[in-house]
């Protein structure tokens, strides 16, 4: 038995832009924030893991890319401007960091013509 898949959402990427576009206009709108879930939503799938599987698909990389771009920018905009704790989880969550990390390697000291090791 042959299982087939759902048809594809989108016939093309130009179609996913628009459909894009008219999210980020809908929420400007209402003043809504631009939120992925709320974006895979309006696009017409079930929750946001299925968006980020649709990027998979070589058509729709850029598209895709360009619109969570859209919603991070939001995001960091309203974090800048609001000052909330929200913008900022959600940031560490896309991979943001507020803190600065250093790492010191050891090294190893050898003195030729000794016998002392340090």
């Amino acid at each position: 038995m042959t299982r087939r898949g759902r048809p594809a959402k989108f016939s093309d990427p130009d179609t996913l832009d628009l459909m894009v576009d008219l999210y980020v206009a809908a929420c400007h709108e209402k003043k809504e924030p631009l939120t992925i879930p709320g974006l895979a939503l309006f696009l017409g799938f079930s929750c946001r893991q299925s968006l980020y599987e649709y990027q998979e698909k070589e058509e729709f990389t850029d598209s895709i890319k360009r619109a969570r771009s859209l919603v991070e920018a939001d995001m960091i905009r309203r974090g800048l401007i609001g000052g909330g704790a929200m913008p900022i989880f959600i940031l560490k969550n896309m991979g943001y960091s507020d803190r600065q990390t250093t790492q010191i390697d050891p090294i190893k000291i050898v003195i030729e013509g000794s016998d002392a090791l340090l």
